[in-house]
């Protein structure tokens, strides 16, 4: 993605996601492996996209292993650099499962109906943070090129017109979830209780898009100037935001709590690096 080479990459991330499905029907289904044949079928699908990526990089990557490719081993500060990024983002990963674990138990406590039906409207909400990725990916590729050239005009040209995409994104997608939240949820469960109990909070659906949308961008940004410290730090400040602010709105507005919670500290992940913004200026002097 970095080299902008995306057609390998969707056609890898689509084939072996097929893969999967057809690999766990046949397994699950025809030959009644139950869960082991959901988990092989996952394993050979990430086996194939491995070799894909290879067969990629052979093709398309233009890295071949010469001479100063071997001597560049010896360096260590370009690793290093590579691991304080990969610590930064793996960091993130584990603050994000931090928030998802409890707002998961925070539902189980309330019960296997309020449980099922957030993790139903949780899902269509990843589904649609999706769409918000691949403009954050985007947004990676063409803010690491004006990195690379020392461009900070080219910067804010893609930071203005992925907002303006973003914005028009956001208002269409409210539009469709307003008119058929009533129907993506129903397509997620055959239990009447659960879906009636998820339409009860459907609001959200609308609610987390716009709330998210500037972070999940702007997470695109600033990983692809490499500034992944303030990612960091912005993910830190959203746990301990996350897990006082459930205990309080918990106790006073039950499951509304916590998906207030849930939206409040993407909020505010957006809010804190909108705030960040000014100091991407020093990776362009």
């Amino acid at each position: 993605m970095g080299q902008m080479i995306i057609r390998y990459t969707m056609f890898m991330q689509i084939s072996m996601n097929v893969l999967n499905i057809v690999l766990s029907i046949v397994f699950v289904f025809i030959m009644d492996m139950n869960i082991q044949g959901v988990a092989y079928a996952s394993l050979i699908a990430q086996i194939y996209g491995c070799m894909v990526v290879f067969i990629a990089i052979y093709k398309r990557g233009n890295l071949t292993i010469r001479n100063e490719y071997i001597q560049s081993l010896k360096t260590l500060q370009p690793f290093l650099a590579m691991m304080k990024v990969n610590v930064d983002l793996m960091f993130r990963t584990v603050c994000l499962l931090t928030i998802n674990n409890l707002f998961a138990i925070a539902g189980a406590s309330m019960g296997t109906v309020t449980l099922a039906s957030n993790a139903i409207i949780l899902e269509i909400i990843f589904i649609v943070v999706y769409f918000i990725d691949g403009m954050a990916n985007g947004v990676s590729v063409f803010s690491g090129k004006a990195k690379g050239y020392k461009d900070i005009n080219l910067l804010n040209s893609v930071l203005k017109i992925s907002l303006r995409c973003l914005a028009v994104f956001i208002i269409f997608i409210s539009v469709i979830m307003y008119i058929t939240k009533s129907y993506f949820i129903n397509m997620m469960t055959d239990l009447a209780v659960v879906a009636n109990y998820a339409n009860d909070y459907s609001i959200y659906l609308i609610l987390h898009p716009i709330c998210a949308c500037v972070g999940l961008l702007l997470y695109g940004m600033y990983t692809g100037i490499g500034n992944t410290a303030s990612i960091r730090n912005m993910m830190f400040v959203a746990v301990i935001f996350f897990y006082i602010c459930q205990k309080i709105l918990m106790s006073y507005l039950g499951n509304d709590g916590i998906w207030l919670t849930y939206n409040l500290t993407y909020l505010l992940e957006s809010i804190i690096l909108i705030l960040y913004l000014p100091s991407l200026k020093k990776y362009f002097n």
